[in-house]
């Protein structure tokens, strides 16, 4: 029983994207959270106009090895030894990676980019009809397992601006506001939703499963041709307020507001019914399939999933330390992280972040920085995995 599902790693596929160029310029940590989530606020202490261009790209789920990924969204049936330990109730997989090059200035920032953001939700019994699928095992007969996944992931260019304010606030302690713009124009999108029920018995699976599923590189007969094309705005809102001369506490909403209209997009709805034992030449459960394409394409307005982050964080001149809380569509992450002084401009920092159990290792000089995230290093079936580079150039 092969599910209409995406892949993550086979629907995207540049691997590279944006650190808080800012956050680096002052001199602070930014590596203790798993979403890439900027601050605009903390513009407002940048000293020195500086170019600068960085790249990251991040792979994350709860619940298999990153190896089983695209056996177990596929269909295919995996041979090998996937890592699978999912969490009760709901869980995360993220893909995401950005590359921008920019300018910035006391107060300001102006960046282009392209990047892509890729979030599946998905239940445990879920996932557990899809590993054992996956694997050609047998569910425990006449148990009826729930099927509910949400997949959203998208490509896009655009450029940015951000724009900090600061005042004077309890003694003397200023605070700062900060606002980014994004203008966007989408590359491509897949929209997946489905929802119903599975049960297996003695000789097949019984399914009853709806989808809708909107993906811009869909084809089948009849439709209408046409280019999809896309284009909208978010914004980025952010607070920051320096308790003294080593410590500050930000708050920031990465994609708070947006909007994003795809035009000529293709459209899916199927109804999957299944009440026959026989199976097909690969072994699965012979499918009814009813449902409609849309040959006239539609109009789709996306709203971007908004990030939330709150941290506090503490610089001096040997050391760095920095505590963030994290969080979207509900699942909260936090993180904590050190850096160390090697020498002169030579920075060393360590991190670990609680929502996938991963740790960090980084290296920061005066024009290099560079992150590497994992949870099992010399492994294979790691759920976890990053690589992000930045380097700027003060003026």
């Amino acid at each position: 029983m092969p599910m209409p599902l995406p892949t993550l790693r086979g629907q995207f596929f540049v691997r590279a994207g944006c650190a808080a160029a800012a956050v680096w310029a002052l001199g602070l940590p930014a590596w203790a959270g798993v979403l890439h989530i900027s601050n605009p606020a903390e513009l407002a202490e940048l000293t020195s106009s500086q170019g600068f261009v960085s790249a990251y790209s991040l792979q994350a789920n709860t619940f298999m090895s990153n190896s089983g990924m695209d056996p177990m969204f596929a269909g295919e049936t995996f041979t090998g030894d996937a890592k699978y330990v999912p969490r009760s109730g709901k869980n995360l997989a993220i893909n995401q990676s950005q590359l921008s090059l920019g300018y910035a200035r006391p107060g300001w920032r102006f960046s282009a980019f392209k990047k892509q953001d890729a979030w599946l939700e998905i239940e445990q019994k879920t996932l557990d009809v899809l590993n054992a699928n996956m694997a050609g095992r047998a569910l425990p007969s006449g148990q009826v397992m729930p099927v509910d996944v949400k997949f959203a992931g998208y490509e896009a260019t655009g450029i940015k601006l951000e724009k900090s304010f600061q005042w004077p606030g309890l003694n003397a302690s200023p605070w700062a506001l900060g606002l980014g713009v994004s203008a966007l124009m989408g590359n491509s999108l897949r929209l997946t939703e489905a929802s119903g029920s599975v049960q297996q018995t003695t000789n097949a699976y019984l399914f009853n499963v709806n989808t809708n599923d909107s993906a811009s590189s869909a084809t089948y007969p009849y439709i209408r041709d046409a280019k999809v094309s896309a284009e909208g705005y978010a914004l980025d809102l952010g607070a920051t307020y320096r308790i003294n001369a080593q410590q500050t506490l930000g708050l920031a909403v990465n994609d708070a507001f947006s909007s994003v209209v795809w035009h000529n997009m293709p459209h899916t709805q199927f109804t999957l019914n299944n009440q026959q034992v026989g199976k097909d030449a690969n072994g699965f459960a012979k499918a009814s399939l009813t449902g409609t394409n849309d040959v006239n394409r539609r109009e789709i307005t996306q709203t971007l999933e908004p990030k939330y982050q709150v941290e506090w964080a503490h610089a001096d001149a040997q050391k760095r330390w920095r505590v963030v809380g994290q969080s979207m569509r509900s699942h909260s992450m936090a993180g904590l992280s050190h850096g160390m002084r090697l020498r002169g401009e030579h920075w060393l920092e360590l991190g670990w972040e609680s929502y996938f159990n991963s740790l960090s290792l980084g290296y920061q000089n005066k024009h290099l920085k560079v992150i590497y995230r994992t949870r099992q290093p010399l492994s294979d079936q790691a759920n976890v995995s990053e690589l992000g580079i930045s380097g700027q150039f003060v003026f």
